[in-house]
């Protein structure tokens, strides 16, 4: 558990250390330095005097464990009690933040000491910053098992030394130096540590449990465990009766711990602070109110209150925003609505408009204030959940395109038929932090109805000057403050910001227009709408409230430069618009140069290429192929994804893997969701040898890795370690052409049937034939194999995730903003660069290598000497493919014959698409065996993936090589020496594009 712990906070530590500043590196050393040297240091005085105490008692104590705590609860059951309920607070804490390795500090500090154990842990946390923006949840056995432990607490009280009733009814045990206490002591003693473990431990196992609010967990805890502590403070009468002086080497120890775990809290208190406000002296405050707190409602509780109200405000505004949902659908009498503002009605009512009407007439006053016109890229921020007013926009101002950024925002389906129209499902906070666009992606900056429930409405203004381009515009509606004093009194303040209203940034109109001022914007309007605005909300806010507020639209510009001659734009053109040109673009688009530049993407069919094959089963868009990414292997990709506001979701991996083995038998494996399961299936079916030579096959990847053994190919990598080929076999050597004579049988019949299941995933992931799949060089796979941490699914939970909805959210957020020109099939470029008529100062070619030939003219050979293997996928009813029997049946079933050269996979879509409701049992086949029923087919597809050989290093060296010649450039899966997968197309295409940007700008 040591080791553990001090495993995950360097890696914590040092990848603080990459997102810091150079001035910062002495501040990270010390982090790197001083919380081990306080862990040693706690660790080593508390079982100083552990050690002290077993070695004095050694014959009087019957159990050093039970007696220890007897030596403390008997004297300092108030202050002692203290560490137990602080350490039944850090595990939700922990686990909360980071569940799936909280389980060695956890274990390190009940066995150990928690002081030592959490100084590992609470300096190596995610910045404040990083855990504000959603709520947070933990899973119901957290809660049950906090009940549980707090029960235990109670029940290792000690007996009163008068003839107490535990005493007459014989329920306490008779004093032997340790004190009296209840003769289930043991049993409530021991049952407290296991009860606080149990939920880490069944965490690792993939089950679905209820969730619960972390902010109201914190909140109950809190209040039970201060008015407990309380309680007991004022039946001992005073502080000094509560702690009192320390004389056994146990009550030292225990108490070292105390002070330590509460100093933690301290430290956690401030930092966050400090990093939420970078106000020393706020965060001072803090912590000298936190410390006056502590010695009378405990640690715990002083903990648990500033969890709570950390995670309170994201609680609150999404509390407001429902109540907001609710009203909007009493005002409109609908149950579904496209709109949520306050709208803009009549002077004297509602005058017969509807609520949705004028919430549109809203929307219409903004966008006239801030002269929406056709070209215009706009950011709408806080768009609500449907973003009407996107279509709205696009639709009435004839919009280049527009951007809307929500917390609540429903991405579908149907989020990406209009490419210049992008929902972004992400927070205010993260977009002024850097998330989601870059600076003069937009000339309009919109705020509708919002921006008086933004935390931070200062931070949010200079955010929008320093992302507008010069002459830029911010425009907003928001609510005024115009009563006679300087600020609302306090009662109305208590009022509004129960409506989620940030009451300390309810400016006066004359204070608005100073700070915009103050910041850099000129030419600021205010136009006053109060009166349109309240006078459809009579019914709800009393006249009293409104009376000193103003509702306005406020405008204002950025200053325009003059420039007497902008320098000529560089042209760039993507060939193709699969995942490594649409990245390609994406990137020079976004990029530092991106004024400087113009981006056009060209492909030979109607649609972009990513998505493609992407269609709509019913109401719900299919993935052809199905695209799923590992965690542990997919880095660049997943960052992509996260860095584009998408979100994604982990898909059920159970696998069935069977067939026929070539003797007349039939194989049958599977992989289940449930790590148990697997585990029995790993020990009394598989073989605990097999087992054990599978993983000390996988514990040699790193070394190999590390070492990138040329010429060593999957297939010499499994006979090393498994013996793949039988000793009548002479096993093949290391050209690649001789694997030709591996047969199905090898692994059909061999005596590991992990191998067999390995032969079929990984077939599958390649796309290739078996004799391919061993031909692999092994410095391909194998990192592959150690990115997916393959632990045969024991005690680890699913790490595959895919895109949500579809791919074709990343396929618009990509594209989005950026020319597309379909239906062109671009030929013979040369060094003129001359496409469709204009000429390009520089072009991608992201095609497939066998097709640069034609797109380039005079192309080097390399391209044509990669190789390809042609894949056919089935989009099908036909469930014939499958076991016969429906219970066999899993998301993914893996199908290997001897008269086939490949594995058949097929995905049940009811099952990878678990939250649609197909029209009855939809199937995605790669590779069959059989094609499926005619009449049962919905769409075949043609496809082929790049297949890599023992040449492929000298292949991508020779295409590195022709990078950049005649100013022409190349992307593509194949171009990066990998599995061929989306991760390496859009390595490709972010490296292309540097070197583009670097040429034509050079190095700055």
């Amino acid at each position: 558990a040591i080791g553990k712990c001090v495993s995950f906070f360097h890696q914590r530590i040092n990848a603080q250390t990459k997102s810091r500043n150079k001035e910062n590196v002495e501040v990270s050393l010390l982090l790197r330095v001083i919380p081990p040297l306080l862990s040693v240091g706690i660790i080593s005085i508390t079982w100083f005097y552990i050690f002290r105490f077993t070695i004095h008692h050694q014959f009087t104590s019957e159990s050093y464990f039970d007696d220890a705590y007897k030596d403390v609860l008997r004297e300092h059951y108030f202050s002692s009690t203290q560490l137990l309920t602080w350490a039944m607070v850090a595990v939700v804490w922990a686990a909360e933040e980071d569940e799936l390795k909280s389980l060695p500090y956890l274990l390190f500090g009940f066995l150990g000491a928690m002081g030592a154990s959490f100084v590992l842990w609470i300096p190596s946390r995610p910045s404040h910053l990083e855990r504000k923006r959603k709520r947070s949840f933990v899973p119901i056995v957290y809660g049950i098992t906090s009940i549980m432990a707090f029960v235990c607490i109670l029940k290792v009280r000690p007996c009163l030394d008068d003839a107490s009733i535990d005493s007459a009814l014989a329920l306490c045990s008779p004093d032997k130096g340790f004190g009296s206490f209840l003769n289930s002591f043991r049993f409530w003693l021991h049952g407290l540590h296991i009860v606080l473990l149990v939920p880490i431990v069944v965490s690792f196992i993939p089950i679905q449990q209820i969730q619960l609010d972390s902010t109201i967990v914190y909140g109950i805890m809190g209040l039970v465990v201060s008015v407990w502590h309380a309680l007991q403070l004022i039946q001992n009468g005073s502080l000094q009766n509560s702690y009192m002086t320390l004389e056994t080497d146990c009550q030292k120890s225990i108490h070292i711990d105390l002070l330590c775990c509460s100093i933690l809290t301290l430290y956690a208190i401030y930092h966050d602070a400090l990093s939420g406000t970078n106000n020393s002296l706020q965060a001072m405050r803090n912590v000298s109110i936190s410390a006056m707190m502590m010695p009378l409602v405990s640690p715990a509780a002083v903990l648990s209150f500033y969890l709570c109200l950390c995670r309170l405000p994201v609680f609150h505004r999404e509390l407001v925003a429902k109540m907001q949902r609710i009203i909007a659908k009493q005002k409109s009498g609908k149950e579904k609505i496209g709109w949520c503002n306050l709208g803009f009605w009549q002077s004297s009512g509602e005058g017969g408009i509807n609520y949705e009407k004028a919430c549109e007439n809203l929307a219409l006053e903004l966008a006239k204030e801030a002269d929406l016109g056709s070209g215009d890229t706009v950011l709408s921020c806080g768009c609500g959940s449907i973003g009407n007013e996107l279509t709205l926009f696009k639709s009435r101002f004839d919009l280049r395109h527009i951007t809307g950024i929500d917390p609540c925002v429903h991405v579908d389906c149907s989020s990406f038929n209009d490419q210049n129209i992008r929902k972004v499902q992400g927070s205010i906070e993260e977009w002024t932090e850097g998330s989601f666009t870059q600076k003069h992606m937009f000339n309009k900056i919109l705020a509708l109805d919002n921006i008086y429930h933004y935390p931070a409405k200062a931070a949010f203004l200079r955010h929008c000057i320093s992302m507008l381009p010069p002459g830029g515009k911010v425009a907003v509606t928001d609510l005024l403050w115009k009563g006679s004093s300087k600020s609302p009194p306090l009662w109305m303040k208590c009022i509004l910001s129960a409506m989620g209203v940030t009451v300390k940034t309810l400016w006066t109109e004359d204070e608005y227009k100073k700070y915009l001022e103050s910041i850099g914007f000129c030419d600021v309007k205010v136009k006053h709408i109060g009166t349109h605005v309240f006078s459809g909300w009579n019914d709800v806010f009393p006249r009293w409230l409104v009376q000193n507020l103003d509702y306005a639209i406020v405008v204002a510009n950025k200053e325009a430069k003059n420039e007497k001659s902008r320098p000529k734009k560089k042209r760039i053109a993507v060939i193709g618009s699969g995942m490594a040109g649409l990245v390609a673009a994406h990137t020079i688009a976004n990029s530092s140069r991106a004024a400087e530049v113009e981006v056009k993407v060209y492909e030979s069919n109607s649609q972009p290429g990513l998505a493609g094959n992407t269609m709509f089963i019913g109401d719900q868009l299919v993935d052809v192929p199905a695209r799923m990414a590992a965690l542990g292997y997919y880095n660049e990709y997943i960052k992509l994804v996260e860095g584009l506001g998408i979100k994604y979701q982990v898909v059920k991996t159970d696998c069935n893997f069977h067939g026929g083995d070539g003797l007349g038998g039939y194989l049958k494996h599977t992989y289940e969701l449930s790590a148990w399961k697997n585990l029995y299936n790993s020990v009394f079916i598989g073989g605990l040898g097999n087992l054990w030579k599978m993983i000390r096959a996988f514990s040699t990847i790193p070394h190999i890795v590390a070492e990138s053994l040329v010429g060593l190919s999957f297939g010499d990598w499994l006979h090393g370690h498994l013996k793949l080929y039988p000793p009548s076999s002479s096993k093949p050597g290391a050209n690649p052409s001789t694997h030709q004579s591996f047969q199905f049988s090898y692994f059909a019949q061999h005596e590991n049937p992990f191998l067999y299941m390995a032969i079929g995933s990984f077939g599958w992931m390649l796309s290739c034939t078996y004799c391919q799949l061993i031909a692999c060089p092994a410095d391909i796979l194998l990192p592959y194999i150690q990115g997916l941490g393959l632990s045969l699914g024991l005690f680890k939970k699913p790490d595959v995730v895919r895109i949500q909805p579809s791919i074709r959210a990343l396929e618009h957020a990509l594209l989005y903003g950026i020319p597309f020109q379909g239906n062109t099939k671009v030929t013979n470029v040369d060094k003129k660069k001359i496409i469709d008529g204009v000429e390009y100062d520089a072009v991608i070619c992201a095609t497939e290598a066998t097709a640069v030939s034609c797109v380039v003219s005079n192309c080097a050979q390399v391209f044509s000497r990669f190789h390809y293997h042609p894949s056919t996928i089935y989009l099908h009813k036909d469930p014939s493919l499958l076991p016969e029997k429906r219970k066999n049946w899993r998301t993914w079933d893996v199908r290997m014959e001897p008269s086939r050269e490949e594995a058949q996979l097929t995905f049940w879509l009811n099952r990878y698409y678990d939250y649609i409701e197909f029209d009855g049992d939809v199937f995605q086949t790669w590779a069959p065996l059989t094609p499926p029923r005619e009449e049962l087919v919905i769409k075949k597809f043609e496809l082929s993936r790049v297949v890599h050989t023992s040449c492929s290093k000298e292949l991508v060296r020779a295409v590195q090589s022709e990078q950049g010649k005649d100013g022409i450039y190349y992307a593509g899966s194949y171009v990066v020496y990998g599995m061929g997968l989306l991760e390496e197309a859009a390595k490709s295409g972010r490296i292309a594009s540097r070197r583009v940007l670097d040429d034509l700008f050079g190095n700055e």
